[in-house]
């Protein structure tokens, strides 16, 4: 009877997840929520101060001395673009908080990450593994330490996981370059210089899940492509926004204090790669250390198997293009003289995902699947976050 009531789960499922998160958005506002971490602090004020300006200058962030970052020579933020403002904003000015608006946002980013690993992992492996990796995913370290934060990390998985996801399918539909293209100007507008990883990821997710990885298709290849460059344009666009408004230059300062000042400062006590080197291995630690438990199981497993392990063409393909994926952002990262865990947030994602469907495919010990049991995820989602409100 219970399995007949969620044959509707197309229905069902989306109504259960858009409950879950309008009860939390009441919660969040009835107990005047407020993060204890700094940063998540600061973006709410931010977007309390955008919400306040009319939406053709939502551009025009000011420090209003709420930063030690803060400049001299203008007002103005110039160190970071205002991307992850863009949808709390729009939350705001339709009415909700926004004093919580930031973290509503967030809320929805971190449910949306959790459907696209549903749709990568269901694309390559059964839906009772990908329901299983979104139950059990959420219950990792770096999950729950951004359970109920302000930061940009959960925009910025959605984004990455939907340019992977998308990027493979446009082999399918030329339709899933449209997402692409989106997320990856967002990502840009999120992040700035830092956007980087994304584009060669969108290129390896393709390229290792076409029919002929040697001879892979160019008209994919030049829309991706077409893909990056444009978001040349969006940086011209998003200056010429922002001299209109300021009488300023953005980028100017941006180079100046976000890459030559930050990301590739000189340090002269530091012996030539040494510190590249030490930043590698940090991040490889962390990678390993908040996937746990799973990074930890899928070593066992493979050293129990002498890494011979029963895997299809298609599974080996997901796995490559996650590995190398966090490859990349770790590699991106350790050039830069600036060492933070948040900076390959994607990544601790993207080791869970490989560790966890290692596991379960290999072992079979999954629960045999329901459609009920596609309310879990939104059941479980919808507890931490509230006990992470309430703590």
């Amino acid at each position: 009877m219970i399995n007949a009531i969620f044959n509707t789960k197309r229905f069902l499922i989306p109504t259960l997840w858009i409950l879950v998160i309008a009860v939390l958005a009441i919660i969040i506002v009835r107990t005047d929520y407020e993060a204890r971490e700094n940063d998540s602090r600061l973006y709410s004020i931010f977007t309390q101060q955008l919400a306040g300006k009319p939406f053709s200058k939502i551009n025009t962030l000011e420090w209003q001395k709420q930063s030690p970052y803060l400049e001299i020579e203008t007002p103005y933020v110039r160190d970071h673009l205002i991307g992850q403002f863009i949808f709390p904003v729009i939350i705001a000015k339709l009415g909700y908080s926004s004093k919580h608006a930031i973290y509503l946002a967030n809320i929805i980013y971190k449910a949306l990450s959790l459907y696209f690993i549903y749709l990568l992992v269901s694309y390559y492996f059964e839906k009772n593994i990908a329901l299983l990796t979104t139950i059990l995913i959420q219950l990792t370290p770096i999950s729950l330490n951004y359970q109920m934060r302000a930061n940009h990390e959960p925009l910025l998985l959605l984004l990455t996981l939907a340019s992977l996801y998308c990027s493979i399918r446009i082999k399918d539909s030329k339709v899933f370059s449209i997402p692409t293209f989106l997320a990856t100007q967002l990502c840009f507008l999120v992040k700035g210089i830092a956007f980087i990883p994304i584009m060669p990821i969108i290129f390896i997710a393709n390229i290792f899940n076409q029919e002929n990885i040697r001879k892979p298709n160019i008209k994919q290849l030049l829309i991706l492509s077409a893909i990056c460059f444009s978001t040349i344009l969006t940086a011209i666009a998003y200056e010429y926004l922002f001299r209109s408004n300021t009488g300023h230059s953005f980028f100017e300062k941006y180079i100046q204090v976000q890459i030559m000042g930050r990301s590739f400062a000189e340090d002269k006590s530091n012996i030539f790669l040494l510190s590249n080197i030490k930043t590698f291995t940090y991040y490889i630690g962390r990678v390993l250390a908040y996937s746990m438990p799973w990074s930890l199981i899928a070593i066992i497993i493979l050293l129990r198997n002498k890494f011979k392990l029963q895997i299809t063409d298609k599974s080996k393909n997901l796995y490559l293009t996650l590995l190398l994926s966090s490859l990349i952002y770790i590699l991106v990262f350790s050039i830069s003289s600036r060492t933070a865990s948040r900076y390959i947030y994607p990544a601790y994602f993207f080791v869970s995902t490989v560790s966890m469907t290692l596991l379960f495919k290999n072992y079979h010990r999954v629960f045999r699947s329901r459609d009920f049991y596609l309310i879990i995820p939104a059941i479980l989602f919808f507890i931490l976050t509230t006990l992470n409100i309430y703590k």
